[in-house]
């Protein structure tokens, strides 16, 4: 904290003010935005310990110089336009900031305050507007300047403030976007007509409740086939999912009543804080959410999504890609008209679109002759290309640095069981490798693939090790993804962590009284062919914990084209590209220092033959393209969908830089590409997991915060046992014990074989 800063006068500064009932604060911790509750001082629950009376807050800042000031907006006529990102910025400035708005530049992003329309329901509305990335807030409370986000950042007034007196107590009028926004997401109609209905029925149940809103659908009776009070997360999911399931598709309907069930609620009002899970009504609203939003997710992706209008034609609302709602017009016969997923699944292919910019050169132009003749898509055959090409040529070309950067990829191409062709695609390209490397025998190069999955022993022995003192990169090749998954689910088999450990690194060494596994110079690389349902089990926590899913290269692609009878490829396009591709590879053979990996015998046998040292090709950054990594990876965000993305940027510099002939350096174009691919690749893994992990992490940082307030100092062992890590997730314990570390929050010590944890308290000096 800037010593300079003088919280509690900025807090009294806050409560000096009149206008739209701006007077309320929230001491919140140092560095945080989680309330201080201290029942000596009524800081018990939240917002609801909100205060604007001097005397209060001079003693709570006197106790707490350094704590956080939340502004309360429940109490409030003000609402604050929260745009968590710069394209969520320029999408509000490009629907016009009014004159004289109060701005606040927040550590992401900047909050926009306005005057509360009367009508406008005391609610938060999530993820609106085309970014997915502006939330509009009329309840609950932000964190106001100078706060300091758990991050770091100190938050700021822009232009103009509240605190630089009366004249500037002035809120412009809400822009008339907000309610576009709103209305897009089907919040105002939603939101406002379900509160209604749920004062007029208090008695009833959700479904009775919902059906006289949805008075044109056929509900059948909620089953959740869960007991809701054993475990009361999984009943709140289980009543999205069954909504969802049964055709509501409105995220806030789902969310509203999941909010006012029994068992959600006692989540929020259980006199005992060991069941009080939320520490106050934003975060129960923000978790029935985060519950609406995943079952309507998952109910779309399992095509189990079958919406019945009787007596009405239907139309679908595609504003946004994860808030549908459905609009009665002029009654028709009476037929039941069922609505299909065709425009869901029309919709996320446009959320998952691969980036046409980033195809580049000879693996470009190989993809783009076999998708105009079949059904898999294109990004299918380049992405398999290109991680054959990597498998080539590893070793063998890096990037000017510290870093051992090697172009291998492990590559999983998504899509539903056969429809998308994904085998096909794999088969393909492997065969035009091999048909490449067999005309140009010249170059003394063979393909090292596995095919599917033996012993790690077996694997080991005849493919990952070099051969006859060679450099010899392995190509797993896994038809069925599934087989890889099944096989290390059982915890005796040392093929996953051999497997995650050899993506970084070359070299596996371990002796057990199973498996004795030792591993020097191995180049692993991987292409396998994947299903949606495979994929999610994945997410496992024998998975998570080890890290395969951030480890792997998703490729999400659909066949959109039916093909009776494929043609070959002619031989005048087949041959010309054959050509430039072995031209590529025996560059980097010859230029690698180590020549060519053999030589042919009078009846064309490769002989191998030792290398001298290998001195790999080095590819220079040139300043432009250095600059604009550097910018891009320091504002990389940190989430468990961002893990490992800048190592896969470097790898695809190398490779897009082989496949447009260049060996010499990478350029900004290069470096564009491989942004956009991690920019996608980051839309396909929050798009395709199935949990919810970045918000799961979140939920186990709050639970490891309650615990350690209030038990104090507990080992490892015992914070695990009181958060369910086991249970939960072993590898989200950990994200979240990072966090929290990284943030101040919380701090370690090792005591004899035991690591300690506990909360950071405030520091009084």
């Amino acid at each position: 904290m800037n010593s300079t800063i003088d919280m509690m006068q900025e807090a009294l500064k806050y409560a000096d003010i009149d206008e739209y009932g701006f007077g309320k604060v929230i001491p919140l911790k140092p560095k945080s935005k989680e309330p201080i509750t201290d029942p000596e001082l009524g800081l018990i629950n939240g917002e609801y310990s909100a205060i604007n009376d001097k005397e209060k807050i001079i003693a709570c800042w006197s106790k707490y110089p350094d704590a956080n000031i939340g502004l309360v907006l429940n109490s409030s006529d003000i609402v604050v336009v929260d745009a968590d990102n710069e394209e969520a910025i320029q999408e509000l400035e490009a629907l016009g900031i009014p004159e004289d708005t109060q701005i606040v530049q927040t550590s992401r992003g900047r909050h926009y305050y306005f005057q509360r329309p009367k009508n406008l329901p005391q609610r938060t509305y999530v993820k609106v507007g085309k970014s997915r990335s502006i939330d509009i807030k009329a309840n609950g409370y932000v964190l106001v300047p100078p706060s300091i986000h758990p991050d770091g950042t100190q938050y700021e007034w822009v232009e103009v403030s509240f605190l630089g007196g009366p004249e500037y107590y002035m809120l412009p009028e809400a822009p008339a976007w907000i309610w576009d926004l709103i209305d897009a997401q089907g919040g105002k109609a939603a939101n406002s007509e379900i509160d209604e209905l749920m004062k007029q029925y208090p008695e009833q149940t959700p479904r009775e409740v919902l059906r006289k809103k949805y008075s044109h659908i056929s509900i059948d009776e909620i089953n959740l086939n869960v007991n809701p009070w054993k475990d009361r997360s999984v009943g709140s999911y289980a009543t999205a999912k069954a909504l969802a399931e049964q055709g509501i598709t409105d995220i806030q309907d789902i969310a509203t009543v999941v909010y006012h069930t029994p068992w959600h609620q006692d989540r929020l009002k259980n006199p005992d804080p060991e069941r009080r899970k939320f520490k106050d009504e934003y975060a129960a609203w923000r978790d029935a959410l985060d519950c609406a939003n995943d079952a309507i997710k998952k109910t779309r992706q399992n095509g189990e999504q079958r919406i019945t209008v009787i007596g009405f034609k239907d139309s679908v609302s595609s504003k946004g890609d994860e808030n549908m709602s459905i609009q009665a017009t002029e009654p028709v016969s009476e037929e039941e008209v069922e609505v299909t997923t065709e425009a869901q699944e029309a919709q996320e292919s446009a959320s998952d679109k691969f980036p046409e910019e980033t195809y580049t050169g000879i693996i470009a132009d190989i993809a783009e002759a076999f998708a105009e003749r079949t059904e898999a898509p294109k990004e299918f055959y380049y992405m398999a290309g290109l991680t054959i090409l990597g498998d080539l040529i590893t070793g063998r070309i890096t990037i000017e640095s510290l870093l051992d950067i090697q172009p291998r990829l492990y590559t999983v191409l998504l899509g539903p069981s056969a429809d998308a062709r994904k085998s096909w695609a794999i088969e393909s390209m492997v065969e035009f490798f091999r048909e490449t490397l067999e005309s140009h025998r010249e170059i003394g190069v063979e393909l090292n693939i596995q095919n599917g999955l033996g012993s790690i022993e077996g694997m080991a022995k005849e493919c990952l090790q070099p051969k006859d003192g060679k450099l010899n990169p392995c190509l797993l090749l896994l038809d069925e993804f599934r087989l890889l998954v099944d096989k290390t689910r059982y915890s005796g088999s040392a093929l996953l962590p051999v497997i995650c450990s050899l993506f970084h690194k070359n070299e596996y060494d371990n002796s057990t009284k199973g498996h004795s596994i030792h591993l020097k110079d191995a180049h692993l690389s991987m292409l396998g062919a994947c299903t949606i349902d495979t994929y999610e089990n994945i997410w496992e926590p024998a998975f998570m914990d080890i890290g395969l899913p951030n480890r792997l290269w998703l490729v999400a692609g659909r066949s959109n084209r039916r093909i009776a009878l494929p043609p070959e490829i002619p031989e005048d396009i087949k041959k010309p590209l054959q050509e430039r591709l072995a031209d590529i590879i025996a560059q980097v053979y010859e230029r690698s220092g180590g020549g060519l990996q053999g030589i042919l015998d009078a009846k064309g046998n490769i002989i191998p033959v030792s290398d001298p040292t290998l001195n790999p090709i080095k590819l220079k950054l040139t300043d432009e393209a250095s600059n604009m990594w550097d910018e891009h990876y320091q504002n990389m965000p940190r989430s468990i969908h961002t893990k490992r993305l800048d190592a896969y940027a470097m790898r695809f510099m190398i490779l897009l830089s082989v496949s447009e002939g260049n060996l010499e350096t990478v350029k900004k174009h290069i470096v564009e590409k491989a942004i956009k691919l991690i920019e996608h690749q980051k839309v396909l893994r929050m798009q395709y997991d199935p949990i919810d992990a970045d918000n799961k992490i979140a939920r186990m940082e709050q639970n490891i915060r309650r615990h350690l307030g209030l038990f104090g100092q507990l080992t490892e062992r015992e914070l695990k046992q009181k958060v369910n890590a086991n249970r939960n997730g072993l590898w989200a314990f950990q994200a979240a014990i990072k966090n929290l570390i990284d943030a101040g929050e919380i701090n370690n010590k090792t005591r004899g074989r035991s690591q300690i944890y506990w909360l950071v308290e405030p520091d009084f000096d």
